[in-house]
């Protein structure tokens, strides 16, 4: 069972890239972004710990493989995505 502090934790997902590298690092405080990423086949390159617990990870990417769109908003607040492709 997670603790109070736990369930309030942060959960971004911070993207850096330069434009003359064909490297992204991507880093992420969330379990979710973390599975989506590791479905499309890259792999946690480090892993940010707490307490010996895990609470973020560092993976690097090839720029070619990241998809990176924002909807228009309709109603409510903006949605934000991006995705990874799946591949080398």
């Amino acid at each position: 069972m997670l603790t109070k502090d736990e369930r309030f934790m942060e959960r971004e997902t911070i993207l850096h890239w330069d434009a003359h590298k064909d490297i992204v690092n991507i880093f992420t405080a969330s379990p979710a972004m973390k599975r989506k990423v590791e479905r499309a086949g890259h792999r946690v390159k480090k892993a940010s710990t707490i307490k010996g617990r895990e609470v973020g990870w560092f993976f690097l990417i090839p720029y070619r493989m990241l998809s990176w769109s924002v909807r228009p908003r309709k109603t409510g607040p903006r949605r934000h995505s991006f995705g990874v492709k799946k591949g080398g």
